[in-house]
C-alpha cells in the first residue's frame, strides 16, 4: 500500500496493517506519536538526545518483530495504543536510568578503591600496631588465647592446643574483648 494511502487511515487500521506486516503503517504511527513519546521520555531522562534514542529504540523493536509477534502485541495494543506506548517509553526510560546509575556507582567504587588503597594500608598498619599494643595490656593467658583467636583458630582448637576447656577459652575471649574495647575507647 502506498504511503499516502496509509497516512489517510485511522489509527486502528494502521495497527492492523502493521500486524499484517506493513512497515509504512508503523512509520505513520511513529510520526503520529513521536512528539508525545519524546515528551514522556524527556520527562524522565532530562536529555533530548537520550529521549530520541529511547523512542527510536522502541519503534525499531516494533519494526524488527515478525508477523506473529506483531499480531500478538497488536491484540493488546489496539485498544489503547497511546497508553501502551507511554508505559513502554516510561519503562525504557527508567531502565536506562537504572543502568546509568549502576554504571556510575561502579565507576565511583572503582575510583574510591584506587584512591583509598594507600589510606587503607596506613589504617591497617595503625590498627595492627594499636592492637599489638593493646594486647600487651592483657593478662598473659588472655593474650595467648586472643593471639590464637586473631590468627583464625576456632575456640575448640585453642582449647585443645592449650589444654583448656572450651568454656574457659570462650570466657577468656569474652573478657579480653571487653578489656580491649575499653582500652580502644580510651585511645580513640
Amino acid at each position: 500500500m502506498a504511503l499516502e494511502k496509509v497516512k489517510q487511515l485511522n489509527e486502528t487500521s494502521l495497527w492492523e496493517l502493521y500486524a499484517a506486516g506493513n512497515n509504512n503503517a508503523l512509520a505513520t504511527l511513529y510520526t503520529l506519536h513521536q512528539k508525545h513519546l519524546l515528551l514522556i521520555a524527556y520527562k524522565y531522562l532530562r536529555c533530548e538526545t537520550n529521549a530520541e534514542d529511547i523512542v527510536a529504540d522502541l519503534f525499531e523493536k516494533l519494526l524488527a518483530m515478525n508477523t506473529a509477534e506483531r499480531k500478538t502485541i497488536t491484540a493488546v495494543l489496539i485498544h489503547n495504543p497511546l497508553a501502551y506506548l507511554t508505559v513502554a517509553i516510561k519503562n525504557k526510560s527508567i531502565d536506562y536510568l537504572k543502568i546509568k546509575h549502576n554504571r556510575e556507582n561502579i565507576i565511583i567504587n572503582i575510583r574510591y578503591w584506587f584512591t583509598s588503597t594507600e589510606k587503607n594500608t596506613a589504617y591497617k598498619q595503625f590498627t595492627h600496631d594499636a592492637l599489638e599494643l593493646m594486647l600487651t595490656r592483657l593478662e598473659p593467658r588472655e593474650r595467648e588465647i586472643m593471639q590464637l583467636h586473631l590468627a583464625g583458630y576456632r575456640n575448640e582448637e585453642i582449647a585443645n592446643k592449650l589444654n583448656l576447656s572450651y568454656n574457659n577459652v570462650k570466657n577468656n575471649i569474652y573478657e579480653a574483648r571487653v578489656k580491649l574495647k575499653r582500652i580502644w575507647k580510651t585511645i580513640m
